[in-house]
């Protein structure tokens, strides 16, 4: 990935098309999809008994940086990162049994991490220019590094039976997925200042995952830009 992108760099710098000037953003937004409340029994692989209570969560916050670079003709590249972080609960409740209480059961309780990191690469066309705002819009694709939402088939996956533990540090990690993005935005240009101010729509798309990860959805972001020449 890293000689990827110093061939990119170094390719644009040195084409005719290239028109000197580079742009940094800062942006921040909110992905708009749910993950469901869940309360449900189910049985592990050896037949264990086994329940699961969930909170869930939905259009969390996103933060992320962008760099963009003419290439002439109302066109750019763009290289984004961004993420999204959060935690919810679950409660994970199993059958063990002892000698002197055949019904005993064990409950555990944790904060479980889920996180979508994303790396873009997006060409991007100005539709509309004037004085004061321009209109765009993109495609491009890009490497997603999301983790698995924590439900009854993810236990029953992952634990085999009631001794094993549930170590969310270890077993909730992130899987790889690559996927397209759409955008459409706006970047308003104030007067006599060398910033510009964006607003993006944006839809993803990516691989579908096994355990609730969202796969398809719409972001909404709002960022700031600042542009320099070479």
């Amino acid at each position: 990935m890293n000689k990827f992108l110093v061939v990119t760099l170094v390719l644009l710098l040195s084409s005719p098309l290239y028109a000197g000037e580079l742009s940094f953003s800062i942006y921040g937004g909110k992905d708009f999809y749910r993950i469901e409340y869940m309360k449900r029994g189910f049985n592990l692989i050896d037949l264990t008994e086994a329940s699961i209570n969930r909170t869930g969560f939905e259009n969390p916050w996103l933060l992320g940086v962008d760099f963009g670079f003419c290439i002439g003709n109302g066109f750019s590249l763009d290289f984004a990162a961004e993420g999204v972080y959060l935690k919810y609960d679950v409660n994970y409740t199993v059958s063990f049994p002892f000698p002197n209480d055949p019904l005993n059961k064990k409950t555990s309780y944790y904060d479980v991490e889920w996180a979508r990191f994303a790396l873009f690469l997006t060409l991007r066309k100005t539709i509309i220019s004037t004085k004061y705002f321009q209109l765009y819009g993109g495609l491009g694709g890009g490497l997603h590094l999301i983790a698995p939402v924590v439900s009854d088939r993810f236990l029953m996956m992952t634990l085999k039976d009631k001794f094993d533990e549930f170590d969310p540090s270890t077993d909730v990690s992130l899987s790889n997925k690559f996927g397209g993005n759409a955008n459409m935005g706006i970047r308003i240009i104030p007067f006599a200042i060398p910033l510009k101010f964006k607003a993006e729509a944006k839809y993803t798309m990516m691989q579908k995952g096994d355990y609730e990860e969202p796969d398809s959805f719409f972001s909404v972001l709002f960022g700031i830009i600042y542009n320099f020449k070479l």
